[in-house]
């Protein structure tokens, strides 16, 4: 506990044995280029440097985030990525969804440009009936016109 610097005490944190934890009562503040440093050889740093925050994680292993729903935001609203449970990663350009991957594969929005061959297996060999659904007919690639 200290003086809470209007004439009171204030606790702001405390060692607990019976739950064999330090626990902080009110927020902790770092200069900029200090590190908190966790595990035995610093393996996982999270720092800012007064310009870019970082976490690097320098030791064996692979850094990995869990959670039910993961969010990468460029502010507090807009998204870049989001990872749902049991549901796909769906990419964002500028707040609005382009990829997804689905139960079936991937779903583009918006125009599709590569600078490599694209491959597509497994096209059905007749006429599948779906309109615009690609379809190869003894080595000539044809779309559907529906059924």
């Amino acid at each position: 506990r200290s003086d809470n610097g209007s004439g009171g005490v204030t606790e702001y944190f405390r060692l607990d044995g019976g739950i064999k934890r330090t626990i902080f009562t009110e927020n902790i503040g770092l200069e900029d280029n200090t590190q908190i440093l966790i595990g035995s050889g610093n393996d996982l740093q999270m720092y800012h440097d007064g310009s870019n925050s970082y976490i690097s994680d320098t030791g064996t292993g692979s850094l990995i985030l869990q959670s039910s729903d993961l969010f990468l935001r460029t502010n507090s609203t807009e998204n870049a990525v989001v990872c749902a449970a049991n549901a796909g990663v769906t990419l964002y350009y500028d707040n609005a969804a382009k990829l997804a991957t689905t139960s079936t594969g991937v779903a583009v929005t918006g125009g599709l440009t590569t600078t490599s061959t694209v491959i597509l297996s497994n096209l059905p060999t007749s006429d599948p009936g779906t309109t615009g659904q690609l379809w190869h007919d003894n080595g000539t690639l044809k779309i559907s016109a529906g059924g």
